[in-house]
């Protein structure tokens, strides 16, 4: 089951209260985040220079680990320039319930037509599986009446319940489907009430990793890592939005170690 925004912040606050952190650093995408050259999961990386830490991205092809039949020569990308852009777009997008509650209203509709023939299908195996049952029941009233010997009552018996159970699991993996396809109105009604609230007060979470992650799981952001004419981009989507090409290398956050953003291998 998927959680509102405010468990997925309480939950990750009460994770770093009674447990150590398994990373030393956060990333907003950390296994949220493809790479735009071979499609590989990206994974994170920080490479200490002069005393300092400097975070980033990193398709997971280009470590040559072996876990990949192909070797990606992509860039790496500043983390801290990719956050950054993603925050500030996710302030403006929540900042703006209107534009939320049009991208919640188109989400609605696609989740509809995505719905329709897994519901359509799960309401055909219910009705199969009622008739099943009746047909259980007829049997049953036939061999009280008589009419029927209990070695053949045992042996149709049988049959009909295997396809009952066949029916009941299949009834369960589409009902596991409907569940998968997207968030529930409660769900859809809780992001609208946070985008009411919280508006610009967005901005006392800049500082906030907990509270950004929170938001980030909650719109199901994910982003792909693109380069163009040399130019590094995070290509972003959410539930709600999709296609939103983010200029990464306008940032100018304090620049790292620049053999290691640099350099193609």
């Amino acid at each position: 089951s998927k959680e509102t925004w405010q468990a997925a912040v309480e939950r990750r606050k009460e994770n770093k209260r009674m447990a150590k952190r398994n990373t030393r650093h956060n990333y907003l995408l950390r296994a949220l985040a493809t790479c735009g050259e071979c499609g590989a999961s990206v994974g994170t990386q920080a490479i200490k220079s002069r005393g300092h830490f400097y975070k980033y991205y990193r398709c997971n092809a280009a470590k040559k680990s072996g876990a990949y039949v192909h070797d990606c020569d992509t860039k790496m990308f500043r983390a801290d320039k990719v956050d950054a852009v993603i925050w500030q777009w996710v302030k403006e997008f929540m900042s703006n319930p209107a534009v939320m509650r049009e991208g919640i209203a188109a989400y609605k509709e696609q989740q509809g037509d995505a719905a329709r023939p897994i519901r359509e299908q799960l309401t055909v195996t219910e009705r199969l599986i009622a008739e099943q049952q009746q047909q259980l029941e007829r049997l049953l009233d036939l061999y009280l009446s008589g009419g029927m010997m209990q070695d053949m009552l045992l042996d149709r018996k049988q049959r009909i319940e295997k396809r009952i159970a066949a029916l009941e699991k299949e009834q369960t993996h589409l009902s596991e489907q409907l569940d998968a396809v997207g968030l529930n109105e409660s769900q859809l009604a809780d992001l609208i009430t946070l985008a009411e609230r919280v508006g610009e007060r967005l901005d006392l979470a800049d500082n906030d990793f907990e509270t950004q992650r929170g938001v980030i799981e909650a719109l199901g952001v994910r982003g792909k890592l693109v380069t163009v004419d040399g130019l590094q981009y995070v290509d972003l989507s959410c539930h709600f939005e999709s296609g939103q090409l983010l200029d990464v290398s306008q940032i100018t956050n304090s620049r790292g170690p620049r053999t290691a953003f640099c350099r193609r291998r």
